[in-house]
C-alpha cells in the first residue's frame, strides 16, 4: 500500500512537472534537468561509497537507493522539452535525444526499473546483491550517456 501511494505520488509529480515544464525558458529547463541528474548521481555515489567501505552509513543505503528510485521517473518529463540549440546554459545533452525520443525513452525506462529494483534490494542487508544491482543500474546510465551525452 505504501509503495502504491509513493508511486502514485511520484507519478503525480511527474505529470505536474511535465505540464509546467513544457513552458519553461530553455535555460531553466536545462538547469532543472541537470538538478534531476545531479540528485541521481549524488545518491548513487553515496550508495557506492558505502558499498566500497569508504564511509559507513549502512542505514542510509536504503534512503539513498529510495531517493534514486523516486527521482528516476522525473527524467523523462525533465527531458521532454527540446532545448537543442536554445538557451545559453551549458549542457552535455546531445540534440539527437529529441531525434531519437523513442530510444531515449526506452533507455530511461530501463534505468527507472533498475532504480526501483535497487531500492527494493537496499531494504535488506545483502550488500553483494545491492552491489550487483548498482552495476546493473550504472549500465543503464552508461548506455544513455554513451549515446546521448557529450
Amino acid at each position: 500500500m505504501l509503495r502504491t501511494t509513493a508511486l502514485a505520488g511520484a507519478l503525480g509529480v511527474c505529470l505536474a512537472t511535465g505540464v509546467a515544464f513544457a513552458q519553461a525558458e530553455p535555460d531553466n529547463a536545462i538547469k532543472y534537468r541537470q538538478t534531476i541528474y545531479e540528485t541521481l548521481g549524488a545518491n548513487l555515489t553515496a550508495v557506492v561509497m558505502n558499498l566500497k567501505g569508504e564511509v559507513s552509513f549502512p542505514d542510509a543505503v536504503g534512503v539513498h537507493a529510495r531517493t534514486v528510485a523516486d527521482t528516476a521517473p522525473l527524467v523523462l518529463p525533465a527531458m521532454e522539452q527540446d532545448t537543442a540549440g536554445r538557451g545559453s546554459a551549458e549542457t552535455e545533452a546531445l540534440d539527437k535525444i529529441w531525434d531519437n525520443w523513442d530510444d531515449f525513452t526506452a533507455k530511461a525506462e530501463d534505468m527507472q526499473a533498475a532504480a526501483v529494483r535497487l531500492a527494493e534490494l537496499a531494504q535488506g542487508d545483502d550488500m553483494q546483491a545491492i552491489g550487483a544491482q548498482v552495476q546493473e543500474l550504472g549500465g543503464t546510465c552508461k548506455s544513455c550517456h554513451d549515446e546521448y551525452r557529450d
